[in-house]
């Protein structure tokens, strides 16, 4: 019965239109998923100050995700991937191999400053948090979530083997797996651990999103290493075709950033919770547009290809990353309709 259903969830998916359903189905139910967490949230703790803890603790995080791990993405990459593949397994795993090692070397330098200096950072930034009772735990909690941007960042970049193979079940179900890691952080670590444990079921829920994809590279023979296999040049032009998308990317994480910042900080003078009400509205409105350039992204990177005389990009990405991006559009869309009447605050 595992083994169907590993066969099932690994298999094959051909149709390009099966592939933008599939994508579209399972993020709908990853939007359901998130619904449930946020009610979950909502309803254990209200208005307050420990869930504005809670959202402000995944800022810096969520920065550098947006500001690191968007260099890096499936979107840009897989053009790259299916043209050395075209040529040879070797060149492929050369470039795969290049790209992670600068990728990890990177964030996890980022990362490990930030959590080194996360009791300043929280003070500049969250003074009225980090005055508070939960100061200590802020701070533990805002450590423990920056292995997220690692672990995200890590699984987004395997996605490009996982898609170029078109095993899009693998790839979507990624999602759903990390937000059930929150919930059984809410609903079984919370109770024993406080906010700590519900950033373990955070760190939990990354770390499945990573490992369903694992056994899947292994025995596909891509697994990479750090290894500078390649000249920086090749990298570079990774990086400069990901620079538009990740500088509109991290633009809106950091006005976002910003405004929580205002919002908690001035929350007494304002209302209560000024970070969490922020954030749910940042929920309702901002879901699904990012989808729209997903899809102009990967038209960029194929019409590059193709002024630039590569054959390695193969066609069905392109038609499937417009089908896919307006099926979870809308998927995003009706998600919004449901937080809208089924996430309140009080």
């Amino acid at each position: 019965m595992v083994e169907r259903i590993l066969q099932l969830i690994e298999r094959e998916i051909r149709g390009i239109h099966e592939a933008a359903y599939l994508l579209g189905f399972f993020a709908l139910l990853s939007q359901v998923l998130a619904l449930v967490r946020d009610r979950l949230l909502a309803s254990l703790f209200g208005a307050g100050e420990t869930l504005d803890i809670y959202y402000a603790a995944f800022r810096i995080p969520d920065l550098i995700f947006v500001g690191v791990a968007s260099f890096v993405s499936a979107f840009v990459l897989i053009p790259f991937f299916a043209n050395y593949a075209a040529s040879s397994k070797e060149e492929a795993k050369a470039f795969l191999d290049t790209i992670f090692t600068i990728f990890f070397v990177a964030i996890s330098a980022i990362s490990a400053a930030c959590a080194v200096f996360a009791p300043q950072l929280l003070s500049l930034f969250f003074p009225t948090l980090s005055a508070s009772s939960l100061a200590e735990e802020f701070v533990l909690i805002s450590r423990i979530l920056l292995l997220q941007p690692v672990l995200l960042g890590l699984s987004g970049l395997l996605s490009t083997v996982t898609q170029a193979h078109r095993k899009f079940i693998l790839y979507a179900i990624s999602p759903i797996l990390y937000n059930v890691g929150i919930l059984a952080g809410i609903i079984f670590f919370y109770p024993s651990m406080g906010l700590s444990g519900i950033a373990l079921g955070v760190v939990s829920g990354a770390l499945l999103h990573l490992g369903i994809q694992l056994p899947s590279i292994v025995s596909s023979g891509f697994l990479p290493r750090l290894r500078l296999a390649l000249p920086l040049t090749e990298a570079m032009k990774v990086f400069a075709l990901s620079l538009p998308r990740t500088a509109g990317l991290f633009a809106g994480q950091l006005s976002f950033f910003v405004l929580v910042a205002l919002a908690v900080g001035t929350q007494s003078l304002v209302q209560p919770a000024g970070g969490s009400a922020l954030h749910h509205r940042g929920l309702l409105f901002g879901r699904g547009i990012p989808h729209a350039g997903t899809a102009l992204c990967k038209r960029r990177a194929f019409r590059l290809f193709r002024t630039s005389g590569h054959g390695g990009a193969p066609h069905y990405f392109l038609v499937s990353a417009d089908h896919g991006a307006f099926y979870r559009l809308a998927s995003a869309g009706g998600a919004r309709h449901l937080w809208h009447g089924s996430v309140r605050l009080e």
